[in-house]
This record gives C-alpha cells, sequence and structure tokens, in this order.
C-alpha cells in the first residue's frame, strides 16, 4: 500500500518560486554610464565604441539594465565583442600560420573569434539583442501594439453586421 501523501502545508514543492525579495529604487541604474577607458587591460576598438552607443540609446536595454549586476554583464558584452573583433582581425590578415616544423594550421584567432560569437548570442538574448529574445523577455514596441489594437478594431468592425466605414474595405463582399 502506498503512503498517505503530506497535507498541503507541509509538502515542498520544488516548482514553487520562493520570494526574492524586493530591489530599492536608490539601487536602479537611470541611463547607461560611457564605457570604460580599458576594457581587458587596453583601449576599445572605434567599432566597440560604437556598439556601446548603440546600446545607451536603445530604449530597451536602459530598461533592462537595472542594478549594478546587470551593468556588469553588459560590460562583459562589451569586452567580448572587442575581443571578437581583434580576433576577426587578426584571422583576417592572416587565416593560415606555418608553424616552425613546416605544417600550416588555421589561426588560433579564429577558435577565440567563433567561442566569442557564442558568448554574445548568449548575452544578447539576455539583453534583448534580437526580435525573438525580445519576444522571449515580453518586450513589444508602442507603435507595433497600437497596429495589433488597430487591426482587432478593423476586424471586429468588418465582422459586425452593420454598415462599415469607409476606411474598411469588406473583402466578403459578392458585389465588385
Amino acid at each position: 500500500m502506498a503512503p498517505v501523501p503530506k497535507p498541503p502545508s507541509e509538502r515542498l514543492r520544488r516548482n514553487k518560486r520562493n520570494d526574492v525579495g524586493l530591489i530599492s529604487a536608490d539601487s536602479l541604474i537611470s541611463e547607461l554610464p560611457d564605457l570604460p577607458t580599458r576594457l581587458g587591460g587596453v583601449r576599445p576598438l572605434k567599432a566597440t565604441k560604437e556598439a556601446w552607443e548603440r546600446l545607451r540609446n536603445s530604449p530597451h536595454i536602459v530598461s533592462l539594465i537595472q542594478t549594478e549586476s546587470d551593468l556588469t554583464a553588459l560590460l562583459r558584452y562589451a569586452t567580448v565583442l572587442d575581443e571578437r573583433e581583434r580576433a576577426l582581425r587578426a584571422f583576417q590578415a592572416e587565416r593560415y600560420i606555418e608553424l616552425d616544423d613546416g605544417r600550416v594550421i588555421i589561426n588560433p584567432a579564429h577558435k577565440i573569434w567563433t567561442g566569442a560569437d557564442k558568448e554574445l548570442r548568449a548575452l544578447e538574448d539576455r539583453f534583448g539583442g534580437s526580435l525573438i529574445a525580445r519576444m522571449r523577455l515580453g518586450i513589444e514596441w508602442a507603435d507595433a501594439s497600437k497596429k495589433v489594437s488597430e487591426v482587432k478594431r478593423l476586424n471586429d468592425l468588418a465582422s459586425a453586421d452593420d454598415d462599415l466605414p469607409d476606411d474598411v474595405i469588406d473583402i466578403n463582399s459578392k458585389s465588385g
């Protein structure tokens, strides 16, 4: 015979989320700071600075970066982006390297470059760097929701039995 289940108040639920607490409004970041003058011990490339400015001007990034720990992850994104660009340039300059023993191998910068791409994709998903990532994070553009609501309104009007407004074409009408 199977054991009698515990009362609901005594059960341990592994899928139940505990309250994680509240974040003080004083610790929230209102805007992204300038890119640091050094990333990984070197001055950032122009491409990295331009990417950082695009991030600073992106409305959804500012809404997602709320604490210092979020900012740390975004700075890691900038550092990896800078390293990726350096590795890509090194690989483009010399795709193959001849070793002392005469063997020819692919430039090791290729491995750094492709590894950085994987890390960047993961960080972009965290910060809504693509359309699907923004959808997963529940980010909508205000204009897009207006367009959807307008389509729904017109759809409701088209399905109503009363006369249609002038700006709506009845595609179900047989007259032409």
